[in-house]
């Protein structure tokens, strides 16, 4: 079972899908990726600021621990070690990022895989994007001004899938 957490737009576009187009779904848990290339991944990523903060470590240990005179295994291992800890962080730190870049969480999804977890949750946005996208027409329409699509949903109106049937309870 694997599970996901759904980020939108603060501000998502009015027509349903792009808006759709525009959802980030990031799975929980440790990246092998993260462990195995951080660089990589934190630069394909992104995750500029984390990339900064894992040279300066990087650097900072090796340069220190061969000051020291410490052998090249024990940086090695202190090496694969920072990436370890870098892939148990690396999606809170992708998550941090959204966050930063305008995107709001909206659901936790689970399921057997991504294809999944997306097809419960759209399942479930589908109705309430629609909503939004008639409540705006309508409001533009009549000149009452025009409607943020999901300003008036708040975390509540659109139920948790997955382990946890209901927000809040």
């Amino acid at each position: 079972m694997q599970t996901y957490t759904v980020y939108e737009r603060r501000v998502p576009p009015e027509d349903v899908e792009e808006r759709a187009a525009e959802l980030v779904f990031v799975k929980e848990g440790f990246s092998l990726w993260t462990l195995l290339f951080a660089p990589l991944w934190l630069l394909v990523n992104g995750l500029w600021r984390a990339l900064l903060l894992y040279i300066l470590i990087v650097a900072g240990i090796s340069v220190g621990l061969t000051e020291l005179g410490v052998s090249e295994q024990v940086i090695g291992w202190a090496n694969l070690l920072i990436n370890l800890i870098f892939a148990f962080e690396a999606r809170d730190l992708y998550r941090g990022s959204l966050e930063r870049r305008g995107y709001v969480l909206k659901a936790v999804v689970s399921g057997r895989n991504l294809a999944e977890c997306e097809r419960r949750y759209l399942m479930e946005w589908l109705p309430h994007a629609r909503r939004d996208r008639e409540r705006t027409a309508a409001a533009a329409a009549s000149g009452t001004g025009t409607a943020i699509p999901g300003s008036d949903t708040g975390p509540s109106s659109v139920p948790i899938i997955g382990m946890f049937p209901s927000h809040g309870g």
